[in-house]
Parts: C-alpha cells; structure tokens; sequence
C-alpha cells in the first residue's frame, strides 16, 4: 500500500470516527434533553401546574352573570357611532378614535387644558356615545366576566386568525381600551365642569371595569388591568387636587382599594403562559410531510432544545415571581442579559415567549404602589372629611408599605398645608418625590400630591 493511500485511509477512518462520535453525542444529548422535558413535565404535573392552555383555561360564565355579555352590547354601540362618523365624513376607512386619541390623553392627563377645541373634539366623541352608560352600568353590577376570546390558546388562536382575517381577542381589547378611554374621558369633563359627584363616580367605574373585563391569570392580562387601573388612578390623584371627593364616593373608592391583594398573582400567570409555550412546541414537533414525519430534522432538533430551555427560563421567572420586588430587583434586572439577550443559539422561541417576564413582574410593582397610595391618599382625604383640615402629623398614622423597597410609603407635609406621598419607583432609589404626577412612567419616584385646600378653582 502507498503512502497516500495510507494516509487516505488513515484520514477515512477518522472521518468515520469523528461521525460516529458526533452521531452519538447527538444522541446522548437530544435523549438527555427528552429525559429533562419529561422529568420536569412529570414534577408539574404532580404539582398539579398546567401542561397546556386548555387546562389553565377558567370554567365558562352563564350568560346571566357574565358581564362579556352586556360589554359586547357597548361594543356595538361603539360601532354604530364609528359608522356613523363615517357617514358624515364620507370617508370609509376614517377612525374617529385616532383622531381624537391623543387629545383624550391630554384632557385625561389635565381636565383643566386651555385648548378648549381639543376638548371639544373629546367631548364631542364622549357624547356620540353616551348611549354606552346603560349597558355598562348593569354589566359593573355582573359578578363574572370571560370573553371567551381571551382564552383560545396561541395556536388555535393564529389558526382562527388566519380564517377570519383578524384576530378577535385584539378586537375585543382594543374595544374595551376605547370604553376605558371613554370612561375616563368622561370623568375629567365632569371634573373640569365642577361636577365631583359625576367626576368621582365614573373614576370609580372605570376602576370597576378594569378589574371586571380584565381579569384573568394571563399576563396580557395582567399588564391591561394594570395599564388601565393606572390610568384611572392617576387621573384620581390630579382630580382630587382640586376638587374634594363627596364622602359618599370617597368611602367606596376606599373599600374598592382595599381588596385583598393577590401576591401570587403574577407566578399563577407565569404558569399559564408556560401552559401556553408548550401548546407551541406541541405543535412544531407535530409539523411534518404528508405521512407525518418531520420534513426538516435540524429545527426539530432546535425546538426540542429551546423546549427544554423554556421550561428552565420559566421555572426561574416563576420562583422570582413569587418573592417580594426588592428581593428580586437585580434578578429582573439581569433577566434580559443572562437569559435572552445571552441565551443559547437556539432558544428562539423561548427569548420570543419570555421578553414580556421581567416587564410583568415591574408593571405589577407598578400597579400595586400605585394602589397603596390611592388608598392612603384617600385615608387622608377622610380625615379631611372629619376635620375640614389636613392636621400635621399624618404621615405616622399611615401603614402601607412601598413594593419596591419593603419600606412605609414615603410621607411628607408640603406648603399649603396637604401631603406629598410617593413611592421610589422600580429603581428602589429614593429620589426625594421627584417624578411626572401626570403620567407616573415619566419619572424615577410615583408622587402623589395631597393638597391642604382644596377647592373648585385652587390648584
């Protein structure tokens, strides 16, 4: 034998090693991944967690006390009014909502605005729906809300999606986002008009309607109750500045806020969204040639891979989420480092699934202080009631705790006699109260102000 063939038979030998030995450690490797997927699928389900979204999804509302039933009523009332805009303007493709969106901001954010053609224009769009109110008030007296469309998984919903042409769970939301706009609309017309009666009363059926029409233990709709609970209570917070809440109001806005609070809120939602994630792999793994098999093995391989990450990535987002935020502050932090931006190459869906995971776990601190200071701004208003004053000294009768220190909601006395309140915000970094009371996501501590005097025309 010749030295080349030799060497060639030499390098030939190796090839076919180094194959086998590839060969098997991708054999060793997917079996040890299958082994890991189904050991930790085996602990949930003895835990009794959900393996997929048709198990985490709620038992159905009867028609008679579901409040989807009666908003949907609203839905179409909505939509009359947008085709009858669009009548009038002889334009068929105009949305009047979009063009009167960023004044309702504006007027929500300062009932008192000087634009007075902008809050026409608002006005305008609140009283072509005023037919709104009745449906919405019997539909607040409700004791459930499902829309059935919140609870179609990813899957089937893309599925649905691509038949119909849309997406009705965006649909649905996006109407229930114009009726919140629309409430809160309403409300800082009743304030700017002195009406504190009407003003108060629809910031609390606002507060109503994002707890009703959003609840749910998914995190989109987590963060739509949060969104719109915030809205609703900052608009609270610049109203009461000047003008006083009725005593009756203001003693059902307190028992409101005081609901029990639901610290597993967020890990329950985790959990479904992992339900979720899995729906997903289910169906890859299932994707295949007409006789069933996988037509492209490399992301099949990838999949299995990414699934086993995923279960992993959520078993971590789930134990952070159970513990307090400042415990968990710097975990968050480095979630997007450790877990996403620097994850292995193939968890692609696992990054597109759990992007969302540290926003939820601060959007939910958010809401939460947001809510403690609401309800200690409103223990003060109370005093008010009973006193005609704010008296020093305040500030120590008050119990809440801020979520992003575990230290009491700051308190200090101001000028005019009132109260600033705040919390430190998600960066736990006492600022000393600076930040936007017109839109709290503005600055780095949530002010809310108590004013001493209080009366129509003060600020």
């Amino acid at each position: 034998m010749t030295r080349t063939r030799r060497i060639l038979l030499g390098a030939l030998i190796v090839f076919v090693l180094l194959g086998a030995g590839a060969g098997v450690w991708a054999w060793w490797t997917l079996h040890g991944a299958k082994e890991r997927i189904a050991a930790q699928k085996a602990d949930l389900r003895a835990s009794g967690a959900p393996l997929t979204y048709a198990e985490a999804v709620p038992p159905a509302v009867s028609d008679e006390e579901n409040a989807a039933v009666l908003l949907r009523q609203a839905f179409r009332i909505f939509e009359e009014a947008d085709a009858e805009y669009r009548r009038s303007t002889e334009d068929e493709f105009v949305e009047e909502f979009w063009l009167v969106a960023e004044p309702i901001d504006e007027l929500v954010a300062d009932p008192w605005i000087e634009d007075e053609d902008r809050v026409r224009d608002v006005r305008d769009w609140v009283v072509r729906r005023r037919a709104v109110r009745a449906p919405l008030a019997l539909a607040l007296e409700r004791p459930g809300c499902r829309f059935d469309e919140f609870w179609v998984s990813l899957v089937d919903g893309m599925v649905q999606a691509d038949a119909a042409g849309e997406d009705t769970a965006d649909a649905s939301i996006q109407r229930l986002q114009e009726i919140q706009d629309w409430l809160c609309s309403t409300a800082a017309l009743a304030a700017r008009e002195g009406d504190a009666e009407a003003a108060y009363g629809t910031i609390l059926d606002a507060l109503r309607l994002a707890g009703s029409a959003f609840r749910g233990d998914t995190l989109i709709l987590l963060l739509l109750r949060s969104s719109a609970e915030m809205q609703a209570l900052e608009l609270l917070e610049t109203v009461a500045r000047r003008l006083p809440p009725p005593e009756e109001i203001l003693e059902t806005l307190r028992t409101h806020l005081e609901r029990p609070e639901d610290p597993e809120g967020l890990a329950r939602a985790l959990g479904v969204e992992r339900a979720q994630g899995l729906d997903v792999y289910a169906y890859l793994s299932e994707v295949g040639d007409e006789e069933g098999q996988p037509s492209v093995p490399l992301p099949q391989i990838a999949f299995l891979f990414d699934e086993d990450h995923y279960l992993g990535l959520t078993a971590r987002a789930i134990a952070l989420a159970g513990r307090p935020f400042p415990e968990t502050r710097e975990a968050w932090a480095s979630f997007y480092d450790r877990e996403l931006d620097d994850g292995p190459w193939y968890a692609i869906l696992s990054r597109m699934q759990a992007i969302v995971f540290p926003r939820a776990a601060e959007v939910g601190a958010l809401r939460l202080a947001a809510l403690r200071l609401a309800g200690s701004a409103l223990a003060l208003e109370a005093v008010r009631r009973d006193d005609g004053t704010l008296p020093a000294g305040l500030c120590d009768t008050l119990r809440a705790i801020d979520p992003f220190d575990g230290r009491p909601i700051r308190c200090r006395p101001t000028g005019d006699g009132g109260y600033l309140l705040y919390s430190v915000g998600p960066d736990g970094v006492d600022q000393d109260g600076e930040g936007d009371s017109d839109d709290w996501r503005d600055g780095p501590d949530l002010p809310w102000r108590v004013a001493g005097r209080v009366a129509h025309g003060d600020r």
